[in-house]
């Protein structure tokens, strides 16, 4: 038991030469005396072992932890201060980690002095990486857990306010634990510790990485992206480093996600956006393209994002074409590849890229239409143009099939421009796709109000006819219908055209008697009614008119 001192002057120094130590000193030097005259009391004891600890009086310290000890070999208290006071030996630390009794070290902490606390986070931190290192996995990971809640417990009350001043020790810590819990497959918890780091760090690589792989694991695509393109954001090297430390197949799902983000990402950057809020997306989307094709370089998705990133950006020479772009298009063709190159030539007024890009566009290429996004509308007004005049030569020579794939670029430049969309319908009937025919006529309807009266009547006439092709008769003479209506004389000169005026009365004919038929005796008259328009000398419309008007006494035809 160590020397009692009088209460009122701690180790008989005079009041001016306590007064000359400084107050924690004070405080020590007074808590050894109280808690000396209760060491028989067991709490006590360790308030004992404490101020000698503090006084720097290690030895006497230790006789009473191990006096203690004797008593009861398992009390975890005793256990944490006899594993710091010979932790350079390791004695007491591991006993203490086989425990798993480590909350009663978070008391003890307050108490510590700063290098001793700075000892046992690197210690156990070290202890922590070695078990790691030998024994990777099964209870040797639990093993490691506590001992790197042992660094980050003591490294928690400078961890509060000053991470950076903490070197990387207590940082580390938190990233191994983490990396650990995830192995076990506690992914909740190993977030807890990726958000502790990024709390203080927001731009930690390695926590930003760390996390988004265990929403990789947890199949969360949007959290996942979001933390690797931060990640990516700040310290590229080290983020891919760490993407390439994943097993095959997750730096493939990796991959995909990134290059998903971006696609979707550059799709929605349109007009009437911020330019400068555009370039700065732009740049950002840049960076995550880079390190795609820093992952895979013989990933050709990959290099067509950073293509179009380039074009979106305002390039337009064919240089931005990286090396191993080109010589996969020409070791195996890609409508994907040469889409882009079509672009970049038509842009710089190169007719071989017009050509291209209609070859395309008769294919039905999926990435024409996003492409077209990355010109303004002068760029798209000149390429439609060029397309359509290039039908329209093929037209003259009777090549429908030839004109086609050029209307449908001038279409797609254009946004649906209704004079494209009616030549392409007359190259649609020539070749008797009729159904074809339909749905380009059905756009122009669709869009009619910006177009002239005689166009309109003219796009329901031909509606009408074509609608006479496919046998629907009902159908074709309601546009008929509607096309007289609109504007009888400019109708009916459509209508009575040539040897097609016969067809359509029979159709207004036929019509008309199936509608009687059916008792629809107004649908009837007014069928009748227009059809005389188109043909007023046919007899048998003659007759069924004076039929109809008998048997549809009572009727409200008008």
């Amino acid at each position: 038991e160590p020397e009692r001192v009088p209460l009122g002057h701690p180790s008989g120094a005079s009041p001016e030469d306590a007064g000359k130590k400084g107050d924690s000193s004070m405080d020590s030097l007074g808590i050894h005396p109280l808690a000396s005259l209760l060491l028989e009391l067991g709490v006590s004891r360790l308030l004992c072992a404490d101020a000698l600890y503090q006084l720097g009086r290690l030895e006497e310290s230790h006789q009473i932890l191990r006096l203690g000890l004797s008593k009861d070999p398992e009390r975890s208290p005793v256990l944490v201060r006899l594993a710091l006071l010979q932790l350079k030996k390791g004695h007491y630390l591991k006993k203490m980690i086989e425990t798993g009794k480590l909350s009663c070290l978070q008391g003890f902490v307050k108490v510590l002095k700063e290098d001793d606390r700075a000892l046992l986070k690197s210690h156990c931190h070290t202890r922590a990486v070695a078990v790691l290192k030998n024994k990777p996995a099964g209870t040797y990971l639990k093993e490691a857990i506590a001992y790197l809640s042992l660094a980050i417990t003591a490294a928690k009350f400078v961890l509060m306010f000053f991470l950076f001043r903490l070197g990387e020790n207590a940082v580390d810590s938190l990233l191994v634990r983490a990396h650990c819990y995830g192995l076990l497959g506690q992914k909740k918890t190993a977030l807890f510790d990726f958000k502790a780091v990024l709390k203080e760090d927001p731009k930690n690589t390695r926590a930003l990485c760390g996390k988004a792989f265990v929403h990789l694991a947890l199949d969360q695509k949007k959290e996942s992206t979001q933390d690797l393109i931060s990640a990516l954001r700040g310290d590229r090297a080290s983020a891919v480093a760490e993407i390439g430390s994943l097993k095959p197949g997750a730096q493939v799902q990796v991959r995909s996600w990134l290059l998903e983000h971006c696609r979707g990402a550059l799709t929605d950057l349109g007009g009437g956006q911020d330019p400068l809020a555009v370039a700065e997306a732009l740049e950002e989307l840049s960076k995550v393209g880079e390190a795609l094709v820093e992952m895979d370089n013989q990933d050709s998705e990959a290099h067509m994002l950073c293509v179009d990133l380039q074009i979106a950006k305002g390039r337009r020479d064919q240089e931005i074409l990286p090396v191993e772009l080109r010589t996969f298009g020409q070791s195996e063709p890609s409508d994907a590849i040469n889409s882009r190159l079509g672009i970049l030539q038509a842009v710089l007024g190169n007719l071989n890229g017009v050509h291209i890009l209609a070859t395309l566009a008769g294919k039905e290429c999926k990435d024409l239409e996003h492409l077209m996004g990355f010109l303004d509308g002068n760029q798209q007004l000149n390429l439609a143009q060029v397309a359509a005049r290039e039908a329209k030569a093929l037209m003259n020579d009777q090549c429908p099939l030839g004109a086609m794939k050029y209307l449908t670029l001038a279409i797609l430049a254009s946004h649906n421009n209704p004079q494209y969309l009616r030549q392409r319908v007359a190259c649609w009937t020539q070749l008797e796709d009729y159904q074809s025919a339909l749905t380009d006529i059905r756009k122009v309807v669709q869009n009619h109000g910006t177009n002239s009266l005689k166009a309109q009547v003219g796009d329901f006439c031909s509606w009408a006819y074509l609608l006479l092709s496919t046998s629907d008769e009902e159908q074709s003479v309601k546009q008929f219908i509607h096309a007289l209506q609109l504007e009888k004389s400019l109708a009916l000169k459509h209508t009575s055209a040539g040897h097609r005026r016969e067809e359509v009365s029979k159709a207004f004919l036929r019509t008309a008697r199936n509608y009687l038929a059916a008792g629809c005796y107004e649908e009837a008259w007014t069928t009748v009614k227009f059809g005389l328009l188109v043909d007023q000398a046919n007899p048998e419309l003659q007759k069924l008119n004076a039929r109809i008007k008998r048997r549809g006494t009572g009727c409200k035809i008008q």
